[in-house]
């Protein structure tokens, strides 16, 4: 299955949760990037899946879930 970017946002309802985006912030803090790269991924990955389920994954797990996806919201906060 190859999730893109569009179904994402069509997944998505509304903004990303407090809950969901305060985890993916720690998830990303080890790498050290920026706040508006990590802002950027982490509304970009939320409408990847269940919330709940990302939930309790760690960043790695979040990368094999969903490869294509990963991929896309790293060069997308980056630009």
């Amino acid at each position: 299955m190859i999730v893109t970017l569009g179904a994402a946002a069509q997944a998505q309802d509304g903004p990303p949760s407090e809950e969901w985006m305060a985890h993916c912030a720690r998830n990303l803090a080890p790498e050290q990037l920026p706040e508006k790269v990590v802002r950027a991924y982490c509304q970009c990955m939320a409408g990847i899946g269940e919330e709940a389920d990302m939930l309790a994954w760690s960043q790695i797990q979040l990368e094999r879930s969903y490869p294509p996806a990963h991929v896309q919201c790293h060069e997308a906060a980056r630009k």
